[in-house]
């Protein structure tokens, strides 16, 4: 199917019948959906670079420039629906200065299951109760975890599908949160290097509380977010896919920092990032990768924004 055709459909401007065929034409191979991702992924993407906001114009100039600089590359497979935004203004890195406070008491006996950067575990707890096991975090439960009360400690971030008991709590221990739950589906962030605690209901009710919060219940695709430093609440709506998108491969960012995105890419590809120019952290990133390969992460970001970048093994250099 032409270019053009493909376009028109991003920019809705085929009929009803039209848009029919492209979604047949989609649909018909891994191939054709991933040529529409990347170029879906890099149309978005050229608009936020364009001074006078003449996407067109700045799509058909990447477009341009990237058949010259790489005509050879093959892209590897994966499904792209990315739009990088540029905005604002941001901080520097300040990882190392930031500690959970996550804490499992030395008396019991305990079940420690890790993940490492790049993989994601599934996991089946004594009660039946399902987890899923985001990269780079650590989930701890005790031995005795079908006695009375069903705890777990978590450092970094796991999906939570919880059985039913009405005579057993099951709390979810989080840095400076607490989830008490009975028996519903929500999703727990916990990083050590992120400025914040979130919990997204996705089903069912839970209860938050904690040392500087007072107990709330939040409503399903309700994020209730405590930040590390000044100890305030925040509830905001959120969309389904927004919930835990992680669990399906996908990255969805909303005015984030650079910062924020890389640390989220080092999880997921186990790479490290090294940014020599600190320009960059002026940038805020606003889009979504949907099970995308590194290299085209790089690729979209390339467009986005004035980033150049050189593979050192697993180091990736942003200049």
């Amino acid at each position: 199917m032409g270019e053009d055709t493909l376009l028109k459909y991003i920019k809705d401007e085929l009929t009803g019948e039209e848009k029919q065929t492209v979604v047949s034409w989609i649909n018909k191979s891994e191939k054709n959906r991933q040529r529409y991702a990347v170029l879906k992924a890099e149309y978005t993407a050229s608009g936020f670079n364009s001074q006078a906001l003449d996407v067109e114009k700045a799509y058909r100039k990447v477009r341009k420039s990237g058949k010259r600089k790489q005509r050879n590359r093959k892209i590897r497979s994966g499904i792209a629906v990315a739009a990088i935004g540029l905005l604002g203004y941001f901080f520097f890195f300040t990882r190392e200065t930031n500690i959970s406070n996550t804490i499992v008491p030395e008396s019991m006996a305990m079940v420690t299951v890790v993940t490492p950067k790049g993989a994601s575990k599934d996991i089946v707890l004594p009660d039946g109760t399902h987890v899923v096991l985001n990269a780079d975090s650590e989930l701890n439960y005790s031995k005795t975890f079908n006695d009375d009360v069903r705890e777990v400690y978590l450092y970094g971030e796991a999906y939570f599908d919880v059985v039913r008991d009405t005579t057993r709590p099951f709390i979810v221990h989080a840095d400076d949160m607490s989830i008490k739950v009975l028996g519903t589906s929500f999703n727990v962030r916990s990083y050590s290097e992120d400025s914040e605690i979130q919990t997204t209901l996705v089903h069912g009710s839970v209860e938050i509380q904690g040392t500087y919060i007072s107990p709330v219940r939040l409503e399903p695709l309700q994020t209730a977010s405590l930040g590390k430093s000044d100890k305030q609440l925040e509830i905001k709506s959120v969309s389904r896919e927004e919930a835990a998108p992680w669990k399906e491969g996908k990255l969805i960012f909303r005015e984030t920092p650079l910062e924020n995105v890389l640390e989220d890419l080092e999880r997921k590809y186990d790479v490290l990032f090294e940014v020599r120019s600190d320009g960059l952290y002026e940038y805020l990133y606003t889009g979504t990768f949907d099970n995308l390969s590194i290299d085209e992460v790089l690729r979209v970001l390339k467009i986005s924004s004035p980033i150049t970048y050189r593979k050192e093994g697993q180091k990736i250099i942003l200049d």
